[in-house]
């Protein structure tokens, strides 16, 4: 039984980063829109994104929304204060309400902006943010990754649900007397 049991968590645990890889290949795929390019419209990237979400992997995991946000200094910093205080403003965004919707600020969000901060000093790295938890209990994390528009510095942020993803893992059969924990 011990045998069978380690089987099923390892394919569990394969498939589970297997999904959790195609969020990081889709910002990925949206920042090469921005390596690639001077200025990104707001169409260029909302027709990239469609053009993701049209994709064979759409049918297997719905892909998140994906925001670009322009970091911004604050001009009330203290001469003597090290504490980075930027902004991080959503300019372009593939959602229209919550965190990730236009005009919002990003740094509002400790663990989102915890991600964005890591992703500017990695540039071309994904980062993955800490696991936080929202509203009516619901469980999140933040893929970042830095990219320019127009020539002003920001990051590519998209926002995953993990208790949609953990109820959506319910269809690898999890056998009986296995129980799963995502840490």
């Amino acid at each position: 039984w011990l045998d069978k049991a380690n089987n099923e968590c390892q394919r569990i645990t394969d498939t589970s980063l297997g999904w959790l890889s195609l969020f990081h290949a889709q910002l990925r795929g949206a920042a090469s829109l921005f390596f690639g390019s001077e200025m990104v419209t707001k169409n260029e990237f909302l027709n990239a994104l469609a053009l993701m979400e049209g994709s064979e992997l759409e049918a297997m995991i719905p892909l998140t929304s994906v925001a670009y946000v322009e970091q911004r200094s604050s001009a009330t910093r203290a001469e003597n204060s090290t504490a980075r205080d930027e902004t991080f403003i959503v300019t372009l965004s593939s959602d229209v309400g919550g965190p990730l919707a236009v005009g919002q600020d990003l740094a509002a969000h400790p663990e989102i902006r915890s991600a964005i901060l890591s992703a500017m000093d990695q540039p071309e790295k994904v980062i993955m943010g800490p696991v936080f938890q929202g509203e009516n209990r619901q469980v999140f994390t933040s893929f970042a990754i830095k990219a320019m528009n127009g020539g002003k510095p920001g990051s590519l942020v998209s926002v995953v649900n993990l208790s949609e993803f953990i109820t959506d893992l319910e269809i690898l059969r999890i056998p009986a007397g296995v129980n799963l924990l995502i840490i």
